[in-house]
């Protein structure tokens, strides 16, 4: 027993590449986990024991004290919240955390305060992929909540009552969980599966609509053409069918040719500014200091042939007198050594 409009729930969106919640399990969920009647034992013949509709996915199979770490950064915002009681009596419990990303997440069945070992407080930042606690073993398993809190009011989860609609915010976390599996993401939603079939190129109506006869119709002609029975039931071979059908078409559609890129418009070059041809520089006005006049040079005196030209003219009045005195002393000289002639 489900919730009857569960598909109209959105996915939840979340990082592209979330990480596995628990990194020591194997990924074990059920896509239909979401919206399903709580307590499991309730049936639609047996209502007075349907309490409530489930409000997330259990990620199964998890071992006594195995690790949760952080899908996404996030920031925590309750810690050893009272969850449920595992096969032993003892009470598991949850932490709640809000992402970067605008999401508000509940980590139900976690060990009571098995966030101590790495002294993780209200408030904190996690990373990616860090610890945030440890697996109760009597429960076994870790329910995983997603809603949208954009702004940032969310400070618990909600409790879903049968003949309710679904709490304000609370979206699919399956896409979500497939991705940080390495899975690939199935159809899940009415939304989803209308707009795959418009992909195709099937008339199955508006992507915000419900899945009505429109759909039905275009599922039908789409599983004809696929080589299944056109049932117009989505099951898990129309699912597979339609998906490699999308993938075929996705590998086929031409890509857009690039648009070319316009040359770009040089910038107009401005004309050439006029400059006015400088005026010509004043001549300057002609010296009124008269100019000296011409020295007149008096040639000296040329020198016989073969007599070099005295030099320094003012050595030979000395020098003529040496020589003068010279031929005096010569002449007494001689005069006095003549003997005399006696009369």
């Amino acid at each position: 027993m489900r919730f009857q409009n569960c598909r109209r729930i959105p996915m939840a969106a979340g990082v592209a590449e979330p990480t596995w919640p628990l990194p020591e399990t194997t990924p074990r969920f059920a896509t239909w986990s979401l919206c399903g009647v709580r307590p499991s034992s309730c049936t639609s013949d047996d209502n007075t024991k349907c309490v409530r509709w489930h409000s997330g996915v259990d990620l199964t199979k998890a071992a006594d004290n195995a690790l949760v770490a952080a899908p996404e950064d996030l920031v925590i915002v309750k810690v050893n919240v009272n969850w449920s009681k595992g096969k032993d009596g003892a009470w598991s419990r949850a932490t709640f955390a809000r992402t970067k990303t605008g999401l508000f997440l509940v980590f139900g069945g976690v060990r009571k305060d098995s966030h101590t070992e790495w002294a993780i407080k209200v408030g904190d930042a996690i990373l990616q992929g860090e610890p945030i606690g440890r697996i109760q073993g009597s429960y076994g398993m870790l329910h995983f909540e997603t809603y949208i809190d954009d702004d940032e009011s969310r400070t618990s989860n909600s409790r879903w009552y049968i003949g309710e609609e679904p709490p304000d915010g609370l979206v699919n976390p399956v896409n979500y969980l497939q991705r940080a599996a390495g899975m690939a993401e199935t159809l899940e939603t009415w939304p989803q599966r209308i707009q795959a079939l418009l992909d195709l190129g099937y008339e199955a109506g508006d992507a915000t609509w419900d899945w009505g006869d429109q759909a039905i119709d275009a599922l039908k002609v789409a599983q004809r053409d696929l080589g299944l029975d056109d049932d117009g039931i989505w099951g898990p071979n129309t699912e597979a069918a339609i998906q490699n059908a999308l993938a075929t078409y996705d590998a086929q559609s031409p890509e857009p040719a690039p648009k070319p890129t316009p040359e770009p418009t040089p910038d107009p070059i401005p004309p050439p500014v006029s400059q006015p041809e400088p005026a010509p520089a004043p001549k300057p006005a002609p010296d009124s200091t008269p100019a000296p006049a011409p020295t007149t040079r008096v040639p000296a005196p040329r020198a016989s042939a073969g007599t070099p030209a005295p030099t320094m003219p003012w050595l030979w009045v000395p020098i003529g007198a040496g020589v003068l005195g010279l031929g005096v002393a010569a002449y007494k000289l001689l005069m006095s050594s003549s003997p005399r002639k006696v009369s």
